[in-house]
């Protein structure tokens, strides 16, 4: 598991306990030619191609998943 977030709410009706739930971000997984290190591209549906000099900066799953995180907590659901 990469992150827990807590959603907290309450319904706004004094009836209802606040209650906090847990989302968890697992880490994304990527095939083995996209952790070789080199960039890929495609010019074609049918044709891949590796950049020589070019490297991600970052693995992919790892950015990704970061990514993720960062887009679900801009929806200000989770307290900090």
């Amino acid at each position: 598991m990469f992150a827990l977030l807590r959603i907290g709410y309450s319904s706004g009706r004094t009836l209802y306990r606040k209650r906090i739930d847990i989302v968890a971000v697992c880490r994304f997984e990527t095939s083995s030619y996209l952790r070789e290190g080199r960039i890929v591209y495609r010019e074609n549906p049918e044709e891949s191609g590796f950049y020589e000099y070019h490297r991600w900066a970052a693995e992919p799953a790892e950015t990704i998943t970061a990514a993720m995180i960062d887009a679900l907590r801009s929806l200000r659901f989770f307290p900090s």
